[in-house]
């Protein structure tokens, strides 16, 4: 009865074949039956509508936080082990037995401190036959001193001859030629005057010569005063000093051994401060610059962080590892820290610090939320009124919505060209929209106090996101109060309640 009606009213149908008429019937079952079937689902949609129920809920509980700066990357850790800031090797500078070794691994030590002695009988030896030779030295230019006054003497005897004889010769000369005397004692007296200054001539050279003994004499007498001196040296490298102040750290030969020259005894550590090296990626070094500051710990000394200062950045690295040795030196003026231990060096980051925020305060744009109230975030249509008449039980119902599907076939090969030229040009918007989307977001910000909280959604700008934060880069000031959680969707200007974890 209902197939003749429904071919009385649309006649073109009679000429389809007969598989276009077996689905058409086929779908008519189909509409019919979910026709009946809607009639229950149309009441229980109503009874499921929004804000069925919810009035009786009451305000939202909400995890309210308090917007801080920080870092939303934790600074990366290096290892490395402690070191003295340097380490002094004290050896023997001259040969002989260990007498005698004063200090022990771990003990303190001063500058100049005794911590060991050698035996020293045979320098002393050298030192007193090098004395003795310095004295036969002195003694010789004592005796070339006296020759050169007692030569003095001579001269001055041989300069009063020689006036002496000057004198006889004029005189003698000038009687000569009056004819008083004779002329061959002039000639005498001329003779003895040149004899005697001959003999001032001899004198004053042997004054001279002695003098220059006595200046290679004094020379010898400097080089043996040097031996005596390096004697002595040696005699006290015996008496082995500390050369820095700080603590024992090696105890390499015991007392009785004969050492040679640079034999070693002992080492010193310099524990004023510690110095750290640690081994970092030529990826990293890049951004560690020398004066730079420092945060170590160590497993030795519990629950205390102490400040070091970059030293010294190698500009080579690790050919086969890429590593760069990294120096970190610590002040050291509690003695606490010893050499060996296993230090955690993180280097102090130079970024500005952001505000941080979990993940969870983020609100996406679902239901309404982020918009205020009136647009779009109200309650929606109750099912049954937004059904169109065609969704009413019946068969005049069934019949229209029979008539509307030969049209819309008709239309949608029409349709399917139209949209398959815009579909480009959608995923192109779609693909920036994301973009945009994807570095802002909305943040509730909370308003007032007790019972009258209010919410205001926000849109911030986002930054970096790592294990479960995400950075505010701006829209958000460090104090703000914001919605870290809620349970249900928010929207602008809802009232909320503050829970047992929030921030008051």
């Amino acid at each position: 009865m209902m197939m003749l009606s429904f071919f009385r009213l649309f006649p073109e149908l009679r000429l389809r074949s007969l598989t276009g008429s077996l689905m058409l019937v086929g779908l008519l079952a189909t509409l019919s039956g979910c026709g009946f079937a809607n009639r229950g689902n149309v009441a229980t949609a109503q009874s499921r509508r929004p804000g069925a129920g919810a009035a009786n809920q009451g305000p939202p509980a909400v995890d309210v936080a308090v917007a801080k700066l920080g870092q939303l990357q934790q600074p990366q850790e290096y290892t490395g082990t402690t070191q003295a800031l340097r380490e002094v090797s004290i050896r023997a500078q001259v040969e002989g037995q260990l007498l005698n070794l004063n200090v022990d691994i771990g003990d303190r030590v001063s500058q100049g401190q005794t911590v060991a002695q050698l035996d020293d009988s045979i320098l002393a030896t050298n030192v007193t036959s090098a004395e003795s030779e310095l004295s036969a030295r002195r003694a010789e230019i004592a005796r070339l001193e006296t020759q050169v006054s007692e030569a003095q003497k001579q001269v001055r005897q041989a300069e009063l001859q020689l006036r002496q004889a000057q004198s006889d010769a004029g005189r003698l000369r000038q009687l000569a030629s009056q004819g008083a005397i004779a002329k061959q004692q002039a000639e005498q007296a001329e003779t003895a005057a040149r004899t005697a200054q001959e003999i001032l001539r001899s004198t004053q050279d042997q004054v001279s010569s002695r003098r220059q003994e006595i200046v290679i004499a004094a020379e010898r007498l400097r080089s043996q005063q040097a031996v005596i001196d390096q004697a002595r040296q040696r005699q006290a490298h015996t008496v082995v000093t500390s050369p820095i102040s700080g603590f024992v750290t090696a105890r390499v030969n015991e007392t009785g051994n004969y050492l040679q020259p640079g034999a070693e005894i002992l080492k010193i550590g310099d524990f004023s401060r510690i110095k750290v090296i640690v081994q970092v990626s030529d990826l990293e070094v890049g951004r560690i610059r020398q004066g730079q500051s420092a945060k170590v710990r160590f497993d030795g000394i519990a629950d205390q962080e102490f400040t070091g200062t970059v030293s010294r950045i190698p500009p080579a690295a690790n050919p086969t590892s890429r590593l760069v040795p990294v120096e970190i030196v610590v002040p050291n003026a509690s003695q606490q820290i010893g050499s060996g231990l296993l230090a955690r060096v993180t280097f102090s980051d130079q970024g500005a610090p952001k505000v941080v925020v979990p993940m969870t305060a983020l609100q996406s744009n679902r239901s309404g939320q982020g918009r205020p109230p009136g647009q779009g975030g109200g309650q929606q249509q109750p099912a049954a009124s937004r059904q169109s008449p065609s969704s009413q039980p019946g068969t005049e119902g069934t019949v229209q919505s029979a008539a509307r599907l030969g049209e819309r076939g008709q239309r949608s090969g029409q349709e399917r060209t139209a949209q398959g030229g815009n579909r480009s040009a959608r995923l192109g918007n779609t693909a920036m929209a994301g973009t945009e989307a994807s570095n802002r977001g909305t943040i509730f910000v909370v308003t007032g106090d007790g019972d009258e909280v209010t919410v205001s959604a926000r849109s911030v700008v986002l930054g970096q996101r790592q294990d479960g934060r995400v950075e505010i880069i701006s829209g958000l000031r460090p104090g703000d109060r914001y919605v870290a959680r809620s349970g249900r969707p928010l929207q602008d200007g809802d009232t909320v309640r503050l829970s047992i974890l929030s921030d008051r």
